[in-house]
């Protein structure tokens, strides 16, 4: 089952990266002047999002593109006033990581009136109909493997507990949705505790502390991200149960990475950034010439790109780590 797994996505990210023969071509320097994107980013605290930020920069620069980021501090008003300046601005395109919020819908279909193209990376909107295109993991995909994997290991009767990232935002939705796809499958596992880790270090320790504390029995733990998945080793370290208790999350930063090695935490799910702004670059780029995308999505729309994510363990890490160089 693994091995065929491996085998679906690696040809999903060899058909997304490699075989699109309309693939946009780098922006000639010399011929004309570059193009001026524009990337609105809900916050820079995750290491995620400073992935995404670096390489939609560098990858620009290589392409012609000079992409400026803007932070609007997961606020959906500010986000749709920045969406509205780069309009007025006349940006050759808008790529967006969505804050939470319906209301978004509004900088879309302004930018969309205006003739400039709007794409979504990594968290989108709710409609993406007027959108170029969305670019994004699957993160359902990560919570019912993750939870998956955790009763494997702790069996169909065992009691687990979810750090949930800020409740009622986008990546959380979708990950809790993935876990409870798994949870349907085993009617006598139970959750014995739910929270939110408000995707930070230091209230998911605090939570799991708490949780920790109450005796009440915990065999797995399911984590929406890495940042707070060291504030949970922390707790569970504090409680004297280190190794003892599998722990999934997302993002497989270097901590996490460094935590399997060490026996602390059983997986990490990488998200692809320099995959995900490869793709949004290359079509933002073919719709400002072309008017079309390079090629279908593979999401449920032809202008959706669901890319697969990859779950990093003990068994992989090695190999994993060498690509990364």
């Amino acid at each position: 089952m693994k091995k065929k797994c491996l085998v679906i996505i690696v040809c999903m990210l060899l058909v997304l990266s490699a075989c699109a023969p309309a693939a946009a071509p780098a922006a000639d320097p010399g011929a004309e002047a570059p193009l001026e994107f524009v990337f609105l980013q809900v916050h820079a605290d995750s290491y995620i999002l400073i992935q995404l930020a670096r390489e939609l920069t560098n990858q620009g620069a290589e392409l012609g593109v000079n992409v400026t980021t803007l932070i609007s501090g997961r606020c959906e008003a500010t986000q749709i006033t920045q969406v509205e300046q780069s309009i007025q601005q006349g940006v050759d395109a808008i790529i967006m990581q969505a804050t939470q919020g319906e209301a978004l819908m509004v900088g879309v279909n302004a930018a969309a009136d205006a003739g400039i193209p709007i794409l979504t990376i990594h968290e989108g909107v709710v409609d993406n109909t007027r959108v170029g295109a969305a670019v994004y993991i699957d993160l359902e995909w990560t919570g019912e493997v993750a939870m998956q994997r955790i009763i494997d290991e702790i069996g169909p009767d065992g009691y687990v507990v979810i750090v949930n990232g800020s409740m009622g935002h986008p990546s959380q939705l979708r990950i809790r949705e993935g876990y409870q796809r798994t949870l349907d499958r085993y009617p006598n596992v139970t959750v014995q505790f739910e929270g939110t880790g408000n995707w930070n270090n230091e209230d998911a320790m605090a939570t799991v502390e708490a949780w920790l504390g109450t005796g009440h029995r915990i065999d797995g733990i399911a984590v929406m991200n890495d940042a707070m998945a060291a504030g949970v080793r922390t707790a569970v370290a504090n409680a004297g149960r280190t190794g003892e208790l599998p722990i999934y999350s997302n993002n497989a930063q270097a901590d996490s990475r460094q935590a399997i090695r060490d026996g602390e935490q059983r997986g990490t799910f990488c998200m692809f950034p320099v995959l995900q702004a490869e793709i949004a670059l290359r079509e933002a780029i073919s719709l400002i010439r072309t008017g079309q995308l390079t090629q279908e999505g593979t999401g449920p729309a032809r202008n959706e790109f669901a890319l697969p994510a990859y779950l990093v363990t003990i068994d992989n890490i090695d190999e994993y780590e060498a690509r990364l160089g």
